[in-house]
């Protein structure tokens, strides 16, 4: 049996299952345990940053073990040995000599099942999560060696564009690493909270980083109340697409005389001329051009490159970026007189050309500059802490609260959310045969947010009960469904034969995490189901019904 919505006589169609992720273990406190801190993290597909509030009330970027406070998010198996880990600078370092032994990158595998990462010297298969996991607990376990206080709870930044899967994959790695997810705040957001903390007005801010880009309109009242009024991003557009340009770009020189580099025989000479590339990017926002000397089978290359050069290689890059600004400010509706300003965050901002058209859409006058493009993300986190704590008390859930002291709940700031894409279902439109998404909960709508939608049935045998399949969708509201992303499938049992229209009351919550909630009745025999969409692959539901 499948179902179709009574007014646009749409289908539900078929099922995708992701794999499950092993859940991890947070730590508790016992009792009388001494009393921890809670911590925002910045874990980005280029760099990670943490930070915390201290009992001075001034908030700490930590640094790491060799006192970087921007670590590069790069981990390796020193000759393929999972006992010997290296990790940030020291991995990346190994991984222009042995790059079969390192992963980088690794937020971009987030809700895309087990990607995998290293093939350790055993033949065991290390997936993205489970190294991601490992770097974050190498990372928070010398926050606390360096403060003597144990972890009692993480804030995790994403992008406002990660869908339910990404943002329950976030979660999933700070469990697997051992410690205990409060919650996740969606990073163009946590940049403007560190930002727009006592001002007022429309701003428009941008955070290109190094594999993901978004973009929010957020309306600051009264100096602390924070209302996200559009927003739009995507996580394959980011940093790392200008350094690939410049790479592709060096590759096919050396073909134009005479050498193919294999990305397999030539890993090594590929992986230092990434490298070179990346040197590259940053010369040119500051330099008009700059010379790239790479080796490409034991031949050496000298490629100048001037920053036109560069700007005409990451042209569709830009062109990109400015769409996902056109896409927010559609949302709100806002004309530029009507922006107070610019905000641009996240070390891709840094690049001229990936802000220019935004800079002369808006007005230079309105671009804001007194603001840290690494650290504002994290910084806004640990402005949030207070007030994620204060929501999971109100729920019930009272043990963070207990574990902190007073000064870490400090809620300052109240910040309202959009979702970042449409929420719906699987459905088939039965005029034209379109396999699509149709939306129950839009994209912009304010979190928390609820909302209901009516099914009818199709294709139901008669005089027999049935099935009926719904496939959790997010993505573009009525666009391809093939195009959309899967969160979960799950199944309305006992439905019997009868009235084919309005028959399924199907309702979405999400919260204001952007995780979702699902519930489905046959409002013909009151069969129901109800669960929350989960990410690892496998719904927590149980039959009402």
């Amino acid at each position: 049996m499948s179902v179709a919505e009574s007014a646009d006589q749409l289908d539900l169609g078929s099922e995708v299952v992701q794999p499950k992720k092993r859940p991890g273990r947070p730590r508790k406190n016992a009792p009388n345990a001494q009393k921890g801190i809670v911590v925002g993290v910045d874990l980005g597909n280029v760099t990670t940053l943490v930070a915390f509030l201290n009992a001075l009330l001034q908030k700490i970027v930590a640094p790491d073990p060799e006192g970087l406070l921007c670590t590069p998010t790069v981990i390796a198996f020193q000759d393929g040995d999972p006992d010997k880990p290296l990790f940030g600078r020291a991995a990346k370092s190994y991984c222009k000599v042995h790059p079969e032994h390192c992963f980088d990158f690794m937020k971009r595998a987030r809700g895309h099942g087990d990607v995998p990462g290293i093939v350790d010297k055993n033949g065991r298969i290390w997936s993205a999560g489970e190294l991601e996991a490992l770097f974050l607990q190498w990372r928070l376990k010398h926050v606390e060696e360096m403060t003597g206080l144990p972890i009692v709870g993480v804030l995790m930044c994403v992008p406002a564009d990660f869908n339910d899967a990404q943002r329950r994959a976030s979660l999933d790695v700070v469990l697997n690493a051992g410690y205990t997810p409060i919650g996740t705040v969606n990073e163009p957001t946590a940049a403007i909270v560190a930002y727009g903390k006592g001002k007022d007005g429309a701003f428009v801010v941008v955070d290109i980083g190094g594999g993901t880009t978004d973009v929010s309109i957020v309306r600051v009242e009264n100096g602390c109340e924070f209302t996200v009024l559009g927003t739009a991003g995507r996580d394959d557009r980011g940093g790392r697409e200008f350094t690939s340009a410049i790479v592709d770009s060096c590759v096919d020189y050396a073909r134009q005389h005479g050498i193919t580099l294999d990305p397999e025989e030539d890993a090594r000479d590929i992986i230092l001329l990434d490298s070179e590339c990346e040197n590259a990017k940053i010369d040119v926002t500051t330099r008009e051009s700059t010379t790239i000397t790479f080796r490409a089978k034991d031949k050496l290359f000298d490629v100048p490159l001037t920053r036109a050069t560069f700007e005409s290689l990451v042209a569709p890059v830009c062109e990109d970026i400015f769409a996902l600004f056109t896409e927010a400010m559609t949302q709100t509706g806002l004309q530029p007189d009507q922006i107070d300003g610019l905000v641009f965050a996240g070390g891709g901002s840094r690049v001229h050309c990936a802000r220019a058209r935004i800079e002369a859409f808006v007005g230079l006058d309105k671009v804001r500059k007194d603001i840290d493009v690494d650290k504002a993300i994290v910084m806004g986190a640990v402005d949030l802490i207070g007030a994620k704590i204060e929501e999971r008390a109100a729920a019930g859930n009272l043990a963070i609260k207990a574990q902190v002291e007073e000064y870490q709940l400090k809620a300052d700031v109240n910040v309202r959310d959009v979702l970042g894409q449409a929420l719906g279902i699987h459905a088939i439109d039965k005029r034209t045969g379109r396999e699509l998404m149709a939306p129950i909960i839009e994209q912009g709508a304010p979190l928390p947010a609820k909302a209901t939608r009516l099914f009818g049935l199709v294709m139901l045998q008669e005089g027999l009960p049935g099935t009926a399949n719904i496939v959790v969708l997010q993505g573009k509201a009525l666009s391809d469904a093939k195009d959309c992303q899967a969160l979960q499938s799950f199944v309305l049992d006992k439905v019997p034969d009868g009235p084919m229209d309005e028959r399924v009351r199907v309702t979405f919550a999400v919260d204001t995490n952007g995780l979702v909630d699902v519930h489905a009745i046959d409002t013909l025999s009151g069969s129901e189901i109800a669960g929350q969409v989960d990410a690892r692959g496998a719904i927590a539901q149980r039959q009402l019904g």
